[in-house]
């Protein structure tokens, strides 16, 4: 053997030992099929997000999370009657959750199948009656369906269910604006949404919705108009003390009431308002909003929080000035939102056990 030669074995073995070193190629996992199809739903590529999900259930094929995008995606992609057999499938399993019941639902709606949609809903409650998730989905229904005192009745089961599920406050916020009745409703209902989800897209239409409930509620005293206190479901079982106590308060500041509402007379209503909630002790409801508008008084930024809620209700120009020239108190603001997430009491389990 000629010393080239050898030379040419002892390179050619050198390569195929580190190729036998290295690992052989391997079939992506269920996992690796499941964030691929996320990657093409961000570009709305549902054939090849449907594949991927495909995929990933016969690699997993006890996977309810990938079954349950696998007919989200077919819902998103008006694939309904193939939606429908993935959660008539699903909702047989006993491992079905609220994700399985609110997709099933949302599937029937879009199929006008109305009564089914109602079936649905109400045996995931009956499964999970605490689950704010499944009374927002049956207040859709109802509101898809424009039966909105029903809706309205299932956002408030929602938030006295699972009070720090926002999404129930937003909708039960729009609809009590609607309600000629139940201003302090609107109101309550807006500042806690506010307050759980401050950096949510749906806040500036909140803003919107507290201004005109503030809006509305004050016209109303200004006419002298008498206002019947209302059940609400921040303190079901107290529900019209609450609001009087809310309208007295209100009342007896009537003299910044008959000025327009702008941020500056709103700001200094909600502080006299605050101080007074809490100067009567023994309160008898000590556990509310009001309590963490309060901190916000004891943290200083009381003042922004009313600008920035209600500034751009007035004069664009200055409002925008105003943004420049307070980025660091705002963001002071937004830092005290960040590490300090508000969570509403649930006063009805705390009741409950009395």
């Amino acid at each position: 053997m000629t010393q080239k030669v050898l030379l040419l074995l002892i390179f050619l073995s050198s390569i195929i030992a580190r190729l036998n070193a290295q690992p052989s190629f391997e079939e992506p996992t269920a996992i690796q099929y499941y964030d691929v199809a996320k990657n093409h739903l961000k570009q709305a590529n549902y054939d090849n997000a449907i594949a991927a999900l495909i995929n990933a259930i016969q690699l997993s094929p006890e996977n309810l999370m990938y079954k349950q995008e696998l007919g989200r995606v077919f819902l998103i992609s008006n694939q309904l009657k193939k939606a429908e057999i993935i959660f008539a499938s699903l909702l047989k399993d006993e491992l079905a959750d609220e994700a399985t019941y609110k997709y099933a639902t949302e599937v029937q709606v879009a199929l006008d199948n109305v009564d089914n949609a109602k079936q649905i809903i109400d045996k995931g409650l009956k499964k999970l009656p605490t689950s704010g998730l499944l009374y927002y989905t049956k207040g859709n229904v109802y509101d898809y369906y424009k039966e909105f005192n029903q809706a309205l009745d299932a956002y408030e089961k929602g938030i006295e269910v699972e009070p720090e599920f926002p999404l129930n406050y937003y909708h039960a916020a729009n609809l009590q604006l609607k309600n000629p009745n139940n201003f302090v409703a609107c109101i309550v209902y807006a500042e806690t949404y506010i307050a759980l989800d401050p950096f949510s897209n749906k806040t500036e239409d909140m803003k919107s919705t507290l201004y005109n409930g503030y809006n509305r509620l004050c016209a109303l005293l200004r006419e002298d108009k008498d206002i019947a206190p209302q059940n609400n479901a921040i303190f079901s079982n107290k529900g019209k003390a609450f609001e009087k106590k809310i309208l007295d308060i209100l009342e007896s500041n009537k003299k910044i009431i008959l000025s327009n509402n702008n941020a500056t007379n709103l700001s200094l209503l909600r502080t006299k308002f605050i101080v007074e909630w809490h100067r009567k002790q023994p309160n008898p409801f000590p556990e509310t909003i009001y309590k963490r508008l309060q901190q916000y008084i004891i943290e200083g930024f009381f003042p922004v929080y009313n600008m920035w809620l209600f500034g751009g209700f007035g004069r664009q120009n200055v409002y925008e000035d105003w943004l420049a020239s307070n980025q660091g108190r705002i963001k002071d603001m937004n830092l005290y939102f960040y590490e300090h997430p508000y969570t509403p009491i649930n006063t009805n389990k705390k009741n409950s056990k009395k």
